[in-house]
């Protein structure tokens, strides 16, 4: 019991770590593109600056506030994916997963950017910074999945 409930917080922090440190290089790009459309001449190596700057900064805090929106998310995909025999497929299972990942990131953006006086994360300003950061939680959603193995 002891070793299930670990290995479930083991890849519940995978999943969070994977879909953070992903989207923390999202909104690196996402940012460093916009001042670049501004006419300000961004070099790659300005960029890989900044994605670095990020991981360190705001990846930590992104890693938390995704950690919780995976929380209520990942089991109830597993009870989902348990009930329905359709998702008995790894791949499907994985999927789903991953979907029910994005589903609880996208809404973890929406619920911050309705609830702040500003949108504080300022990729999700947009339409495609807001997918970009949600995106992904696809991969961390199918990580879990995948090494959980139908046991969670």
């Amino acid at each position: 019991m002891m070793r299930t409930f670990l290995s479930w917080v083991g890849l519940w922090l995978a999943a969070a770590l994977t879909t953070a440190a992903l989207g923390s290089l999202v909104q690196s790009w996402h940012n460093m593109s916009a001042i670049a459309a501004l006419g300000v001449p961004v070099t790659a190596g300005e960029r890989l600056a900044a994605m670095g700057a990020d991981l360190i900064t705001f990846g930590p805090v992104w890693a938390i506030l995704v950690a919780l929106a995976l929380l209520p998310a990942l089991p109830i995909a597993g009870l989902i994916t348990r009930r329905l025999a359709s998702l008995s497929d790894p791949i499907r299972r994985q999927t789903f997963y991953g979907l029910a990942a994005f589903i609880a990131v996208l809404a973890l953006l929406l619920i911050i950017n309705t609830l702040a006086p500003m949108t504080p994360i300022a990729a999700t300003r947009s339409a495609s910074g807001l997918l970009g950061m949600a995106l992904p939680a696809l991969a961390g959603g199918w990580l879990f999945a995948r090494y959980s193995g139908g046991k969670h």
